[in-house]
C-alpha cells in the first residue's frame, strides 16, 4: 500500500477498513522516525527551532493516534476474530509495555526540544542519543506490529465490525488534521 505525503493511503484502498488505516499509520510512524533521524544527522551543529517546534507537536500527536488505533480498534478486532488462540494473545502482551516505554522516551525528547526552543542549553551528544533512541525504538516497534498484526487483520469486515470501525474513525481523526501542519518531509 502506498501513502501520500501525509501518510494517508493512496490508490485503490478501502479507507474505511482497519487494514488501510493500520498500513497508513505504520507509514506515518516510520516517517516520524525518518524526520527524527534527519534532525540527529545534523548534530553537532545548529538546530532549526521551527523544525523542533513542529516535531514537538507531531511526535506526541502521532504516537497518541497510534496508541488509540492499536488499543481501541486493531487489537480488539484481531482478538475477537481469533478468540480461541490463547497463545496468540500472549504475543500481544509486550505491545503494552513497549507503548509505555516509547511514550516515556517521547516525553523526554519533547522536554529537550522545549528546552532548545526556549534557548536553554542541551548537551548535543545526549540529544543525539535521545533522538536516535526514540526513532529506533519507534521503528522497531512499528515493524514488529506490522509483522505480528498485519497478517491477522481480516480482509473482509462484517457489517457490525465496519460500523464499529467507522464510529471509531469519526472520533479519531488523523493527527495532521488535528495539527493543521504541512507534511513531515517538509520540516527537516
Amino acid at each position: 500500500m502506498s501513502t501520500d505525503d501525509n501518510g494517508r493511503p493512496t490508490g485503490n484502498v478501502d479507507a474505511e477498513h482497519p487494514a488501510a488505516r493500520f498500513a497508513a499509520d505504520c507509514a506515518l510512524q516510520l516517517d516520524i522516525c525518518a524526520s527524527l533521524l534527519a534532525v540527529a544527522d545534523r548534530l553537532p551543529g545548529s538546530l532549526n527551532v521551527t523544525t523542533l517546534d513542529v516535531l514537538s507537536k507531531l511526535v506526541p500527536a502521532t504516537w497518541s493516534s497510534h496508541l488509540a488505533l492499536i488499543g481501541e480498534a486493531i487489537l480488539p478486532l484481531v482478538e475477537r476474530r481469533h478468540e480461541g488462540m490463547h497463545d496468540l494473545h500472549t504475543r500481544f502482551t509486550p505491545l503494552g509495555r513497549q507503548h509505555i516505554e516509547i511514550s516515556g522516551i517521547n516525553d523526554e525528547l519533547i522536554e529537550c526540544f522545549g528546552m532548545i526552543t526556549r534557548g536553554e542549553p542541551v548537551e548535543q551528544g545526549m540529544l543525539g542519543y535521545l533522538i536516535r533512541n526514540a526513532a529506533e525504538r519507534r521503528r522497531e516497534h512499528v515493524e514488529w506490529e506490522q509483522a505480528l498484526l498485519g497478517p491477522l487483520l481480516p480482509q473482509t469486515l462484517t457489517p457490525t465490525e465496519r460500523k464499529v470501525f467507522l464510529k471509531w474513525t469519526s472520533a479519531n481523526p488523523w493527527p495532521y488534521e488535528l495539527l493543521n501542519t504541512r507534511p513531515i518531509r517538509d520540516v527537516h
